[in-house]
């Protein structure tokens, strides 16, 4: 067989017209006449992507989560605060004299407490704080017993689903 020498000729005459080069044939590189490579990502490129943006949302959901259940515990905690004040303030006046005296217990649900309701059997005054289920039905006790002079101890109730947000000092 005898070489196409038209087709010889014209690359010639294209070479000598262009310095840089024979172009190649449309869709082909230079090297070895493979395929070009098209701009973009691939398809397991996206889904790389898409992957490892779902991952980060579902961390990040669920440390938000944790932080509003926290906020909550805190805000029913905040809410007890002036009741807690009263009860040490009477203890002050009268050791012997009911704590809860002058406290109107909170009945009528704010935010996300249920109520807040003070006891005094005479030797430990609690006040009982519930939250509702968006903080996860937490019940905190303030207590304060007389008799050992303490002050204050938060005590929470392990057995509820948002313990593990408590106040470390409430984890008991």
């Amino acid at each position: 067989m005898t070489p196409d020498t038209g087709a010889a000729r014209a690359l010639v005459a294209e070479t000598a017209a262009d310095p840089t080069g024979p172009s190649p044939p449309a869709g082909l590189s230079v090297d070895c006449q493979r395929p070009a490579r098209q701009r973009g990502f691939t398809l397991i490129e996206l889904m790389i992507s898409v992957l490892i943006v779902a991952i980060l949302a579902m961390l990040g959901a669920t440390a938000y989560e944790g932080a509003v259940m926290r906020a909550r515990i805190a805000e029913g905690m905040n809410l007890v605060a002036p009741l807690k004040t009263l009860i040490h303030e009477n203890l002050a006046v009268d050791r012997t004299a009911n704590a809860c005296s002058g406290v109107t217990d909170l009945t009528t649900p704010v935010g996300s407490v249920v109520s807040a309701v003070c006891t005094d059997d005479g030797s430990v005054a609690t006040v009982r704080l519930t939250l509702n289920e968006t903080a996860g039905d937490v019940v905190i006790n303030f207590v304060n017993d007389r008799a050992a002079s303490q002050m204050w101890q938060c005590v929470g109730d392990p057995t509820k689903p948002g313990a593990p947000y408590l106040p470390p000092n409430c984890r008991h």
